[in-house]
């Protein structure tokens, strides 16, 4: 995803291998506490259509790839952090935040509806016919990348070329840059559906890096082609990430691994309708998803009270004085929060579009046509009202609404039972005041000590906020002793497991 990306956090953790499949439905058990099991779930809920979810599962998590991943990322953000330096806060700007938007939105116009749509099909899926629909995203994407190009190119205000040079061929660059990677949407969702993790995660990996590459490699050596070098790395970047795909499956499809390997069926479609429903399983869903929730919060709860002081010093040690002045920490600060709004909207919208049945999932892209009108006029006033901070507001606005919609569909799903998995957006009242208190005395500190008062100054900031982390991190052990058991159980444990 680009610059700023507003990642989706419903991607599947697990590597194809051994399945099972419970259906069950919700109602009262006597036990309200319990125990977590180590198979796998699934949920059918009574109504007009089968609701339903399966949790497939086989052999432990790839920790190997997601240290990959994170080693990949890492190298992108030193590479990223020598071409700050080189180039002008204008530049920057435009293809950060014009540029990207640009691609983002006729990516996402294109395909998202068909994303939903494929992902959540019948139990008897017909590929040969999945695959015909989703390469109607592809005219889908040049007509969207034609109609935008227009607006950025006639609508809005165009950059000063002696500033910044060569825009319209940047819009031309990044129109085609998102067709090119709508070439890859099948290959997307089939990896997608059969739960190929690793390929995921080297496809983008490579991707990312021989992006950030070509780029320091150009601005080291062409600086005065301006916005030519972020157009080519934009269109390496989508062709890396189609290239990946396609390879692989030119080289899987038709080999003895492909015709031996039983591959599983998604998740909505992998229920048998006349199974015996299983009230257990219901009691571990919803406990799961309690924790789940109380998880993610805290962690942008932590990510939103520290970012919010350490924004500008991040910056200034990042980046320089070229990112640590004007607007930069406020935009941080602000994205800080959105990590709260996107770590709960990515486990409750996972779960409610789990629960869906395909005709919901039809009415809800409905509802998500009328997310993005809602959206783009907060976007327009807000920005309008802040700059590129209310940007920033504007789409925590939208996720706010998005969670506020899957937080109404689970209640209305665990209603007629006895567990109330929502409460796991309530943290323990001591730890509201030590987040409180944390945030507090971290602003002040940032005050008094930074960010231009020297080193010395700066690691005594350093050093009163890391106090305030163990102190909220200890009282976070004491006051949620749930959780950490559900951490420590569901995985320390199987990393433990794994290494030795």
């Amino acid at each position: 995803n680009p610059s700023p990306h507003f990642h989706n956090f419903t991607q599947p953790l697990w590597e194809p291998g051994a399945k099972r499949a419970h259906t069950i439905a919700p109602a009262k058990a006597q036990d309200p506490k319990p125990a977590l099991p180590e198979e796998n779930t699934a949920l059918r809920a009574p109504g007009t259509c089968s609701h339903k979810v399966t949790v497939e599962q086989g052999g432990h998590c790839r920790y190997p790839v997601r240290l990959l991943q994170v080693l990949f990322r890492a190298a992108a953000f030193g590479l990223n952090a020598l071409t700050l330096r080189r180039l002008s806060r204008e530049l920057l700007g435009v293809v950060g935040v014009r540029l990207t938007l640009l691609y983002s939105t006729a990516v996402f116009l294109a395909r998202e509806a068909f994303r939903r749509a494929c992902l959540s099909g019948g139990a008897e899926r017909s590929w040969a016919a999945t695959i015909n629909l989703l390469w109607l995203t592809v005219p889908l994407g040049v007509f969207w990348s034609v109609s935008l190009g227009f607006v950025w190119l006639h609508f809005l205000e165009v950059p000063d070329p002696s500033v910044v040079p060569h825009y319209r061929a940047a819009v031309v660059a990044f129109g085609l840059s998102a067709v090119v990677e709508l070439l890859g949407e099948p290959f997307w969702v089939l990896a997608q559906a059969h739960l190929f993790v690793r390929l995921k995660v080297i496809a983008e990996s490579l991707s990312v890096v021989t992006k950030c590459i070509l780029t320091v490699i150009l601005v080291i050596l062409y600086p005065q082609w301006g916005l030519y070098i972020f157009s080519l790395a934009q269109l390496l970047y989508t062709s890396v990430l189609v290239l990946c795909y396609v390879v692989y499956f030119a080289k899987f499809l038709g080999s003895p691994e492909a015709t031996k390997k039983s591959f599983p069926v998604p998740t909505m479609k992998a229920l048998l309708p006349n199974l015996m429903e299983d009230k257990d399983d219901v009691a571990v869903a919803a406990n799961v998803l309690e924790l789940l929730l109380k998880l993610v919060l805290l962690i942008g709860l932590t990510i939103a009270v520290f970012g919010y002081a350490f924004s500008q010093l991040a910056l200034d040690i990042y980046g320089g004085s070229t990112l640590s002045s004007g607007t930069g920490p406020d935009l941080l600060r602000c994205y800080s929060l959105y990590v709260l709004f996107l770590a709960v909207n990515g486990v409750t919208e996972c779960f409610t579009f789990a629960l869906m049945c395909k005709e919901e999932v039809d009415r809800y892209n409905f509802v998500m046509l009328a997310l993005s009108f809602t959206f783009l006029c907060s976007s327009y006033f807000l920005t309008r009202w802040h700059g590129s901070v209310g940007f920033i507001l504007a789409n925590c606005l939208n996720m706010g609404i998005r969670i506020a919609h899957s937080i109404h569909y689970i209640y209305g799903y665990f209603k007629e039972s006895s567990y109330r998995p929502l409460t796991g957006l309530f943290p323990s009242p001591f730890l509201i005041l030590a987040y409180v208190v944390s945030g507090g005395i971290t602003v002040c500190s940032e005050a008094f000590f930074c960010c231009d008062k020297g080193w010395t100054a700066r690691l005594i900031h350093i050093s009163i906020g890391a106090l305030c982390f163990a102190a909220t991190t200890i009282t976070m052990f004491c006051t949620e002793t749930k959780l950490v058991h559900f951490v420590r159980s569901q995985f320390l444990s199987q990393y433990m497991k794994k290494g030795t």
